[in-house]
């Protein structure tokens, strides 16, 4: 009896040969090939949206090689704000932040090559996706064919293809700074790969396969901490498709618990823990009401509970229909319900109708313990839980992330669903006795199903990549649909006014500016307390030539954000420079760029400017020694320039330092010579 069951156990559950894995290499590279051509229209696209806080903006990244070490042990946000910022959660996320650091010592600010490292790696997951599809489902019965049991190799295939046509991931392949959830992903799949191969031999390499996969997830956690929910994925999917039972599966993830615990202790010892810090700005903080000019306040509980539960819905929405997309679910784009709301009941009928039926099947499996029986019944529970766990962490439920709703967030998730729709496709087509062969594609009873699905996938896909060209396109796109939202018609309004900031002679620099302003206002009428709305709007006074009107702004944000020592650094900044440049009164102009070093200590231009001030006051010992900070932090982020070498000589000059004047006017020069003329 015990022969027999061990004949039938290895029959199910045979390992895929090297052999049987080439035999599907047609699949790989057409995988390869379709997930890269959905993208090839993103390879002239420039930087956009969050790029600049891990690429253009981070002065760290921008050292190349030297900023590596602070980006391994720094929030993902300090290379752009330092430490005066406080948002949830924390962002250690070393691993894209070091490869950012890499590609920009070799190709600096050329977009292009970013753009195609996305692409490759994202036709690189679909090839690992299928791989690791292929080792769990493929030796599974999943139908009888002509030959005998079939297996799940089309199923691997179609949810493959499912996955890397679905447009909601256009954000993260066609936005740079995304790239975290792309390498995270892969790594995932790389670590299940790896615990498949492992349980199925269980030979002597068992541990050195477990030790990769330790290897993939830890890897996968230094790109982006969401897969710490995968704690929870494997002993499920061992459960489900491995053929262990619950204590088995338990006992095979805690090496898994164990490498999370390591991430965790080094997360926390660099950075803190996720969700330690909370923020009481409704910019970062969707769950606050306003009760202008009061400070915002927390939502009742139950409201917050309801509008999560609205957005979970709307995540599951998007996925069945991904139209319209766009880059921002800020503030307020969707507004706080209650459960009263239809919306909120509808979303607690959908995910409690699932949830309970995957419970049930699981619970159902875990008595019985007859692990073979009702494959699809399997899958598709087990799509239900992967799409709950996954989906949790970015949810809001167990602590804030930052914003509402993000398309970004769903990535990994999105695979459940994909799960779930491959599983349907093959049930109502009736074609699960089919095998994974080149010529699948005649078979019309499947394929014109799959294609009606597929086309309008790519579709909208390849459509919607233009809109992430550059902050422009993106935001000029999103503005219209994301009507809601303070954040969209801030990005918009903002677009308009930096790209003519210094473009004194444009004809139509003034008419943007005014078109800015309405924007702003609009943001600002949606949430009064927006203080970047204030301070832009100061900057576009500023350079109009108005510095009374800028002082006004100036002085609002100030008022608004007295805790917020980014909000006090930057309009205490832009004060000084409008007393300094516009007004010519340095007695004023000098303690708010002091206020401003003391929020951020490492902004260059300000101690440069403060210098300036120092100079125009005829206080030229501290005009050098602002002079040389600014010089100092320009040579560590590479921003040298002429103008600095000169103002620093024209100093030591009226101190009466001609040997320290003239070693200063060379190097200025040097860096400009038309300065000699």
């Amino acid at each position: 009896m015990s022969k027999k069951k061990k004949n039938s156990t290895q029959k199910i559950h045979q390992p895929l040969s090297i052999n049987h894995q080439s035999s599907f290499r047609w699949a790989y590279i057409f995988l390869f090939v379709f997930a890269a051509g959905l993208y090839l229209n993103t390879l002239n696209h420039k930087f956009a949206f969050d790029d600049s806080v891990v690429i253009t903006g981070n002065k760290y990244t921008l050292q190349g090689f030297e900023g590596i070490k602070t980006l391994a042990t720094k929030d993902l946000f300090y290379g752009i704000y330092g430490n005066a910022l406080d948002l949830e959660g924390g962002r250690w996320r070393p691993l894209t932040l070091v490869m950012f650091a890499i590609e920009y010592h070799f190709f600096g600010d050329n977009a292009v090559p970013y753009h195609l490292i996305n692409i490759l790696l994202y036709g690189i997951t679909a090839m690992v996706l299928f791989m690791m599809l292929m080792q769990i489902f493929a030796p599974l019965s999943l139908g009888r064919g002509a030959g005998g049991e079939v297996g799940g190799g089309l199923f691997a295939f179609i949810t493959t293809l499912l996955f890397i046509a679905h447009p909601i991931h256009t954000e993260v392949v066609a936005n740079i700074k995304s790239r975290d959830e792309i390498v995270s992903f892969l790594f995932l799949c790389l670590m299940l790969y790896f615990i498949f191969r492992a349980v199925k031999y269980q030979s002597s390499s068992l541990m050195g396969r477990i030790g990769g996969a330790c290897l993939c997830y830890f890897v996968a956690l230094l790109s982006k901490e969401n897969g710490i929910t995968f704690i929870a994925v494997i002993p499920i999917a061992l459960f489900f498709f491995a053929r262990k039972n619950i204590r088995q599966s338990f006992l095979l993830t805690l090496p898994f618990l164990i490498t999370a615990g390591i991430y965790l202790a080094i997360r926390w010892h660099l950075v803190g823990m996720i969700g330690d810090r909370q923020s009481n700005d409704i910019t970062d903080n969707p769950f606050l009401t306003l009760h202008f000019p009061n400070l915002p306040t927390p939502i009742p509980y139950m409201d917050k509970l309801a509008t999560i539960s609205w957005i979970l819905l709307k995540y599951l929405l998007l996925l069945v229909f991904p139209h319209p997309l766009t880059s921002d679910y800020g503030f307020n784009q969707i507004p706080v319900i209650s459960f009263s709301d239809p919306k909120a009941i509808a979303s607690v009928l959908v995910y409690g109708g699932l949830i309970f039926y995957a419970v049930n099947f699981l619970f159902k499996k875990i008595k019985t313990e007859k692990l073979e029986e009702k494959p699809f019944n399997s899958i598709f529970s087990f799509s239900i839980l992967y799409f709950a766990i996954t989906i949790s962490i970015v949810s809001n439920l167990f602590f804030l992330i930052g914003t509402a709703m993000g398309e970004r967030f769903v990535y990994i998730t999105s695979l459940g669903f994909c799960f779930a729709l491959a599983t349907a496709l093959l049930r109502i087509t009736n074609t699960t006795n089919y095998e994974l062969k080149p010529d699948f594609y005649k078979n019309s009873k499947l394929v014109f199903p799959l294609l009606l699905l597929l086309v309008p996938y790519s579709y909208k896909t390849i459509t919607r990549n233009p809109a992430w060209k550059d902050n422009k396109a993106l935001f000029t796109a999103d503005v219209k649909t994301s009507t809601g939202s303070a954040n969209a018609h801030y990005y918009f309004a903002n677009t308009m006014f930096t790209d003519h900031i210094n473009d004194d002679e444009s004809p139509r620099r003034d008419s943007l500016f005014t078109e800015a302003k309405k924007e702003f206002r609009k943001a600002m009428e949606i949430n009064p307390y927006f203080h970047y709305c204030y301070y832009n709007i100061g900057l576009i006074w500023e350079k109009l030539g108005n510095p009374d009107s800028a002082i006004f702004y100036q002085q609002k944000t100030i008022a608004l954000k007295p805790e917020n020592s980014m909000a006090q650094y930057m309009a205490k900044g832009a004060l000084g420079l409008v007393y300094g440049k516009l007004k010519g009164d340095v007695d004023h102009a000098i303690p708010l760029l002091k206020e401003a070093l003391a929020n951020k200590p490492d902004d260059e231009g300000y101690h440069e400017n403060l210098g300036i001030c120092y100079a125009m006051k005829g206080d030229f010992d501290n005009s050098i020694k602002e002079f040389e900070s600014a010089i100092k932090l320009k040579r560590e982020f590479k921003k040298v320039d002429a103008r600095i070498f000169m103002n620093l000589a024209l100093s030591w000059q009226n101190k009466g330092n001609k040997q320290k004047a003239d070693e200063n006017f060379q190097k200025a020069f040097q860096l400009d010579p038309s300065l000699k003329k």
